[in-house]
């Protein structure tokens, strides 16, 4: 007896949909592969070409077929990646189709400047701080959380001071925030990375703009005093020796942050840290949160 011919939509495997095309450049493929490691561990799929690109399969057949199936295109910035011609078509075929919801996400993982159409998407920096802070941060992008802080936004004058200082007003003098010499104790190299490390975990903290905007509140000496560099590595660690240098200086750090910040974990483990140094620096115990 003849059985009838399957039609080809029940012999034809199902086609899965893929959240995220991760574009990137051969030098960064070790970049590409952790990335999509942590996507797919949270729930997502990913299309990877280090680990999707079957043998025989032609490169932009390849690219162009993954395209018709993904939601969204992962762009992983660095200078190679930049120069690269092949690289700039997944991006830029999302540019292209953009609608309500964006379909480029773009990470950098080393200082660079995206030119052109690519300048226009807002990054998130992958680089320059621990895993934990990096995977936060990218997945934060891929669920498309929106970026709004827990407390009111800080009221936009050009600075303000902690409660603690603002109850002394001789305190407030230019000369106070000049670096203190004498019998001052200094913090030591290992409470500023300790500090740097938990600071990073901030949201606030996490991309260039932002940090800017928390440290431009600070008093202007301070903002004077504080070398900047794109690295968050090495940023933190120097705005937090300004701060401690200065009397009261992480006090008006710290309230600055609890306007963007009060009431989170990576908050109060950042507080207890700061209560921690400048108790073992002898000046005394912060005030309460805001949270």
């Amino acid at each position: 007896m003849s059985h009838p011919e399957p039609s080809p939509d029940e012999s034809a495997p199902a086609v899965k949909k893929i959240d995220f095309f991760i574009s990137y450049t051969k030098a960064d493929k070790q970049w590409a592969e952790w990335i999509a490691w942590q996507l797919e561990a949270a729930g997502y799929l990913s299309h990877v070409q280090a680990w999707d690109a079957t043998p025989g399969s032609g490169f932009v057949e390849k690219i162009h077929s993954a395209l018709q199936l993904t939601d969204k295109v992962l762009a992983i910035l660095s200078a190679a990646y930049l120069k690269s011609s092949y690289e700039a078509v997944p991006w830029q075929q999302a540019i292209g189709r953009r609608n309500t919801e964006p379909a480029l996400l773009t990470f950098r993982i080393e200082d660079v400047a995206p030119p052109g159409l690519l300048e226009q998407i807002v990054y998130v920096d992958l680089f320059g701080v621990d895993e934990a802070v990096a995977r936060e941060r990218l997945l934060t992008a891929a669920q498309g959380r929106r970026a709004k802080p827990t407390r009111p936004p800080a009221f936009p004058a050009p600075h303000f001071p902690s409660e603690a200082v603002a109850a002394r007003p001789n305190d407030r003098q230019p000369s106070r925030l000049k670096p203190e010499t004498g019998n001052r104790k200094r913090p030591s190299s290992a409470q500023i990375r300790e500090l740097a490390t938990v600071l990073a975990r901030l949201a606030v903290m996490s991309s260039p703009q932002n940090r800017d905007e928390v440290v431009s509140q600070l008093p202007d000496a301070l903002v004077q005093a504080v070398p900047y560099n794109a690295r968050t590595d090495v940023y933190l660690p120097g705005l937090l020796r300004v701060c401690l240098d200065r009397t009261h200086g992480l006090r008006d750090l710290l309230a600055i942050l609890d306007y963007f910040e009060g009431g989170t974990n990576p908050m109060a483990e950042f507080r207890a840290v700061a209560e921690r140094v400048l108790a073992d620096l002898n000046e005394g115990t912060l005030p309460e949160s805001n949270a």
